[in-house]
C-alpha cells in the first residue's frame, strides 16, 4: 500500500521532466550536443529584453513623467502577453500526446489523467521560466516606479505584489484562449484537415499577436481611457484590462481602471472555462484518432509532372524537404512563426504609410506611386522568410533515414546542393515574391513596379546563395548541435544590424526608381551580384569532397589545440 501510494506522484514528475526537457527533440541531436547551452542562450536573449527595457533609467536616474509609468506599465504587459502567445502557440502540438507517446506508454500502467496533467504542467513550466526570465529585472525595479506617492515601503511591496498577479493573470488568459481554439478547431475539423489547416490558424494567431502589439493605440492615460469613442474600442483591447487589473490591484480607485478591471476577471474566468471544457473533449475524443489514422497522407498525383521534369536526385530531395516540411509539426509550427513574424512587420510599415497623406495617383510621377514603406516591408518580409526556411531546413526529422542518402550518394556535392536551394527557393522567395509582385502590380502598374519586382527576385536569390553559403549538408538529415547557431547573438544582429541595412537599401531603392537611369542601374548591380554570388556558392560546392550528415564540433575545441604538442 505504501508503494501504491507513491506510484502516481513518481509518475506524474518522470512524466512532467520528460515532457518539459522536449522543448527540444534529443533524437535529432548530435552525440556531443549540449542543450543546457541552448537553454541557456534564449534566458539569455529573453533578459536581455528586460535589459533593454531598464537601461534608460540609468541614464535619466529614474525620475519620469507620470504618462511615461503609465505607457510603461502598458507596454510591460503587452510584452508579456506577446511572449506567452508566441510560446503557447509554438507549442501547440504539445499539449496531445504525439504516436510516439501512446505506443510507448499505453502498456505501461499509466492513467491518462497523469499524462493528461503532465503535458499540461509540462506547457505551463515552460512558459512560466520564460515569463522569469523576462521579467527577471523588469518585475523587481520598475514595479517600484509605479507604486503610488507617499505609500513607503508597505507601497512598495505591494506594487510589486500587483504586477507579478497581473503578469500571472494575463499570462493565464493568453495561453487559455489558445488552448481553447486549439480544442475547437481539432474538435470542428477531421484529424488531417485540422493538421493541415493547423499552420494557417498558427500564422494567423500570430500575425493578430504582433500585429496589434504593434498596431495597437496608446490609450494609457485618464482621459483616453474615459473617452465615450475610445470604450469600443477598449472593449476589443485585452491589454487594457489587465492594465486595469493591476491599478486596482495597486491602490486605484478610478471608475475607468475598476470597469477595465472587471472585464478582465470576466475574460479570465471565461477562457478558462472555455479552455478547460475543449481541452478536455478534444483530449478523449482524439486519443484514439492519433493511433489510427495517418497525419496528413501525401498527394501524389499533383507532383507527377514536375518529378518527370526534374533528375533522379533532384527528385528525391526536392520532394522529400517539401512534404517533410509540409508533414513534420514541429517544422510547420516554426515556419508559421517566423512568416507570422514578417506579416507583422509588414503590417506595421503599411501603417505607417497609410497615415500619411497622398496626392491623387495622377498628380504623382510613376516612380512615386510605391511608397518608401511598401518597399522596405517586402525585402525585411523576404529577408525574414528566407532566413526563416533556412533555419527550419537545418532542423532534422528522420535521422534514421539518412542512411539512404549516404548509400545512394553517388553524384557530386554540388548536384545536391543545386537541390536544396530549389528547396529554399520554393518554401521561402518564391511565395513572398509572387505576393508582392501581384500586390506592388495591383497598387501601381507601372515602371516602377516591374523594376522593384524584378530587383525583389533577384533580392531573394542572393540572399537564398548565402544562406547556402559553403553549405555541405542535405535538409532536414543532418543533426545539429543546439547553441551553436547563438540564437541571441543572431537575435540582437538581426534587430541591431539588418533592420536599419534594409532601411538604408529601401531608402536608396526609392530614390533610384525615381528615374529611368537610376532604375537600370539598380537592375545592373541587383544582376551583377547575384551572378557573382552565384558562380562564388557553385565553386565553393564543386570544391566539397563529400556530403555532411553529422554536425560536430571542431577537433581544436575537444582537444583544447594541444595536438601539436603530444
Amino acid at each position: 500500500m505504501r508503494d501504491a501510494s507513491f506510484r502516481e506522484p513518481s509518475i506524474f514528475r518522470v512524466l512532467f521532466r520528460t515532457f518539459l526537457l522536449r522543448v527540444v527533440d534529443f533524437d535529432l541531436l548530435s552525440a556531443d550536443a549540449d542543450t543546457d547551452k541552448l537553454f541557456g542562450q534564449l534566458a539569455a536573449m529573453l533578459a536581455a529584453v528586460g535589459v533593454l527595457f531598464t537601461a534608460p533609467l540609468i541614464l535619466i536616474g529614474g525620475r519620469l513623467p507620470q504618462t511615461v509609468l503609465e505607457t510603461m506599465e502598458h507596454l510591460l504587459l503587452t510584452t508579456t502577453m506577446l511572449l506567452v502567445g508566441s510560446f503557447s502557440i509554438l507549442s501547440w502540438d504539445s499539449i496531445f500526446p504525439n504516436r510516439l507517446d501512446l505506443m510507448v506508454l499505453s502498456p505501461l500502467p499509466v492513467r491518462i489523467g497523469a499524462i493528461f496533467r503532465a503535458k499540461l504542467a509540462a506547457s505551463a513550466g515552460s512558459i512560466g521560466i520564460c515569463i522569469l526570465a523576462l521579467n527577471s529585472i523588469t518585475g523587481f525595479i520598475w514595479p517600484l516606479l509605479f507604486c503610488p506617492e507617499g505609500t513607503g515601503l508597505l507601497g512598495a511591496i505591494r506594487s510589486i505584489g500587483a504586477y507579478w498577479l497581473s503578469l500571472l493573470a494575463c499570462s493565464i488568459f493568453v495561453f487559455c484562449c489558445i488552448l481553447a481554439l486549439q480544442g475547437i478547431a481539432s474538435q470542428v475539423l477531421p484529424r488531417q484537415q485540422f493538421l493541415t489547416l493547423s499552420t494557417w490558424l498558427q500564422m494567423a494567431s500570430l500575425i493578430l499577436l504582433l500585429g496589434t502589439y504593434i498596431l495597437e493605440p496608446s490609450l494609457e492615460g485618464p482621459a483616453a481611457l474615459t473617452d465615450p469613442s475610445n470604450q469600443g474600442l477598449l472593449a476589443c483591447l485585452p491589454s487594457y484590462w489587465f492594465l486595469g487589473l493591476f491599478q486596482q490591484l495597486n491602490g486605484s480607485t478610478s471608475p475607468a481602471y475598476t470597469c477595465l478591471a472587471k472585464r478582465a476577471w470576466a475574460g479570465l474566468a471565461i477562457a478558462a472555462v472555455g479552455a478547460t471544457g475543449s481541452v478536455l473533449l478534444a483530449y478523449f475524443r482524439s486519443l484514439p484518432k492519433i493511433v489510427e489514422q495517418p497525419n496528413i497522407t501525401p498527394q501524389a498525383k499533383r507532383a507527377v509532372q514536375l518529378r518527370k521534369a526534374l533528375l533522379p536526385w533532384q527528385s528525391a530531395v526536392f520532394f522529400f524537404s517539401i512534404r517533410t516540411v509540409a508533414r513534420s509539426c514541429q517544422h510547420r509550427v516554426l515556419l508559421a512563426f517566423y512568416l507570422g513574424v514578417g506579416f507583422a512587420i509588414v503590417l506595421a510599415y503599411l501603417n505607417t504609410s497609410m497615415g500619411q497623406p497622398h496626392a491623387a495617383i495622377h498628380h504623382l510621377e510613376p516612380p512615386e506611386n510605391i511608397p518608401i514603406s511598401f518597399i522596405v516591408a517586402s525585402l525585411l518580409m523576404m529577408c525574414i522568410a528566407v532566413l526563416g526556411a533556412r533555419m527550419v531546413l537545418g532542423l532534422p526529422i528522420a535521422l534514421r533515414a539518412n542512411w539512404i542518402f549516404r548509400m545512394t550518394e553517388f553524384e557530386q556535392p554540388a548536384t545536391y546542393m543545386t537541390a536544396a536551394r530549389r528547396s529554399l527557393g520554393i518554401l521561402s522567395g518564391g511565395p513572398i515574391w509572387m505576393i508582392f509582385a501581384l500586390a506592388s502590380i495591383v497598387m501601381c502598374p507601372s515602371r516602377s513596379s516591374f523594376v522593384h519586382i524584378a530587383a525583389l527576385g533577384m533580392f531573394g536569390i542572393i540572399l537564398v546563395d548565402l544562406c547556402l553559403w559553403n553549405f555541405r549538408e542535405l535538409p532536414l538529415v543532418c543533426s545539429y548541435l543546439p547553441g551553436k547557431s547563438n540564437i541571441h547573438a543572431v537575435f540582437w544582429g538581426f534587430v541591431l544590424f539588418v533592420v536599419p541595412v534594409i532601411n538604408q537599401a529601401g531608402n536608396a531603392e526609392y530614390h533610384l526608381l525615381k528615374t529611368a537611369t537610376g532604375s537600370f542601374l539598380l537592375l545592373c548591380g541587383c544582376g551583377i551580384c547575384t551572378v557573382c554570388i552565384r558562380w562564388r556558392v557553385t565553386i565553393l560546392a564543386r570544391s566539397q569532397e563529400k556530403l555532411r550528415f553529422e554536425d560536430a564540433y571542431p577537433d581544436e575545441i575537444l582537444s583544447l589545440g594541444l595536438r601539436g604538442r603530444e
